[in-house]
């Protein structure tokens, strides 16, 4: 089930949207022009604020967004992070994300309009934080539904213990009281720590979030891999592996969640990683519609790669209208810590095709560097967004892949076989 994968440094473009300024980008989006969003958090000088940057595919910042294409906004006293981003079918940005203020942790949504600046018209002033009193809380993701209502996930809890969060706001950013108890959900699935990372919105408007749910010793620790779906009102989907959720334990040590794509066949591709602290593996699996493991991909619908000595973990994944897999994250090679992307086929091997044996290692700044967000831009380039190691630290960045760094697609039908 482990195949060791080393690839070349990609032929590849780097954009750094704030300079040399602190910072990282942990969603990427693209609009229905083409142009590239790239969303996280940038320093102040004081502490982190939510930034924004927009720019064309070849890597030119969009004038036309906030001040030479980017965006910077302080929600709260203390740190701003933006987690997840999603673009409205108007092209009005969504962001999603952790404010840590007076009054604790909180989560926030934020709208913005096309030209950057906050939506006045979308909750208090373009914001909608919400704060648990002595509970923290956290959004790590975010979809947009065709109806235009919003659905955030992520985490609540006090100390160890914690919930899958889920919350659903109005067009206006107000709480849909249609969904859950007054547009929130919590899911507990059992005595210790769950959190949410990613969000899909299925077809049918049913709703899958993904993450982890820590287990606790003795005899073993760590956390496993956790899956819940739910029904359009919020409720949990009783056809959906075991009440409404799925567990699945890969190792003993940590294994995540920390996103989901949905395959053109209707199944759920999860990415993450496996046995992290023990040298991770990446780790994708693909469940089916009834929350199942899918045989027919990898190994008993799991797939772990390695692509280097150390730790490797996916934060992204794509699924490509034929449903080949690009995913992205990072791989630790023996001195530093490197943006690494991982191409599958549909049934879970090694995509050929895709960089050198599968695998395209990105050299991006002298020090370490992160993968956080990867998306699949129209003219077939793959656009990963993150961070790198520069002047001042870590940097946000965003690479752009062309044809050097992978070779162009080709139908991968023939050679779609079983995986060993």
């Amino acid at each position: 089930m482990r195949e060791a994968a080393i690839g070349g440094d990609a032929e590849s473009e780097i954009f750094s949207p704030f300079g040399p300024v602190r910072g990282a980008a942990a969603a990427a989006a693209v609009d229905r022009d083409g142009m590239v969003v790239a969303a996280g958090w940038v320093w102040n000088g004081r502490d982190n604020d939510f930034a924004l940057a927009r720019f064309a595919p070849d890597g030119e910042p969009d004038e036309g967004f906030g001040t030479r294409g980017r965006v910077a906004t302080a929600v709260g006293p203390g740190d701003d992070f933006i987690r997840a981003a999603a673009i409205q079918t108007d092209g009005r940005i969504v962001a999603a994300g952790t404010s840590y203020g007076r009054n604790g942790t909180g989560a926030v949504a934020a709208r913005y309009e096309r030209d950057g600046s906050l939506d006045r018209g979308f909750g208090a002033g373009g914001m909608t934080p919400v704060y648990g009193g002595a509970s923290s809380q956290s959004f790590n993701a975010v979809a947009v539904q065709t109806d235009g209502r919003i659905v955030t996930a992520g985490y609540s809890g006090t100390g160890p213990d914690g919930d899958f969060l889920l919350m659903r706001f109005l067009p206006d950013g107000s709480r849909d009281p249609s969904f859950g108890e007054n547009g929130v959900v919590l899911t507990d699935f059992g005595a210790s720590a769950d959190a949410a990372f990613a969000l899909a919105i299925q077809p049918d408007g049913k709703i899958v979030a993904g993450g982890e749910t820590a287990r606790r010793g003795p005899p073993a620790s760590g956390s496993d891999f956790a899956l819940a779906r739910y029904t359009a009102g919020g409720r949990l989907d009783p056809g959906f592996g075991v009440g409404g959720k799925t567990v699945t334990e890969i190792t003993s040590a940590d294994d995540r969640i920390t996103s989901l794509a949905l395959a053109p066949d209707g199944t759920i591709v999860a990415a993450g990683y496996a046995g992290y602290g023990r040298g991770a593996d990446f780790a994708l699996a693909r469940y089916d519609a009834g929350g199942r493991l899918d045989p027919a991909f990898g190994n008993g619908g799991l797939r772990l790669a390695s692509a280097g000595p150390g730790d490797d973990v996916l934060r992204s994944v794509a699924v490509r209208p034929d449903g080949d897999i690009v995913a992205a994250g990072y791989s630790f090679d023996g001195a530093r810590n490197r943006i690494t992307l991982a191409g599958f086929l549909r049934s879970g091997r090694t995509d050929p095709g895709f960089g050198e044996n599968g695998v395209i290692i990105v050299a991006a700044g002298a020090g370490d560097s992160y993968g956080y967000a990867v998306v699949l831009g129209r003219d077939g380039a793959v656009v990963v967004a993150g961070s790198a190691r520069g002047e001042r630290g870590e940097e946000m960045s965003v690479v752009r892949l062309g044809p050097g760094g992978m070779p162009p697609k080709r139908d991968s039908a023939a050679s779609d076989t079983p995986a060993r």
